[in-house]
């Protein structure tokens, strides 16, 4: 058995695995889930603001764990692909990992902004120091000559 024959193997196990994800999908978690949404909203008070009237969508979305890619380069470079010859969506990449993509943009915006802040706190800190150091050069009466005495 050499690696092309077991990415051969795992791409249809994958395949496989899909079919058998939107079979459970399709027969018992959306069907479930409509059921229980239904019973929920006799409840007053019982979901969400905004759940409690209205249809249902028509397709829901369920989440599954990822799986990791073999090759975590190629992965990225066809996933950058993907996005950018608009052929999928984030939310189909993040899917693909087990991801919810409104979650990772949320958490990918806070790190953005909290880089920002450390970075501004670096910057502060450095002009500070410059600061300082051109302070204690003007006040220390160098001169050019470096405090040797010239005759």
């Amino acid at each position: 058995s050499n690696y092309a024959s077991m990415r051969g193997d795992y791409q249809i196990y994958h395949k496989a695995r899909a079919v058998d994800r939107n079979r459970i999908e399709f027969i018992q978690n959306s069907p479930l889930f409509r059921g229980w949404i239904a019973e929920a909203k006799l409840i007053p008070g019982y979901l969400p603001a905004g759940w409690d009237s209205g249809p249902m969508p028509l397709k829901l979305d369920w989440m599954w764990d990822g799986n990791d890619h073999v090759d975590p380069v190629k992965e990225s470079v066809g996933q950058k692909n993907r996005l950018e010859s608009k052929t999928t969506t984030l939310a189909k990449e993040n899917a693909r990992h087990g991801n919810d993509w409104t979650d990772v943009m949320d958490q990918w915006e806070v790190e953005q902004i909290r880089q920002g802040v450390a970075q501004a706190r670096v910057d502060a800190a450095i002009a500070k120091e410059r600061a300082r150091l051109k302070l204690d050069t003007a006040g220390s009466g160098a001169s050019d000559g470096g405090g040797q005495n010239e005759e």
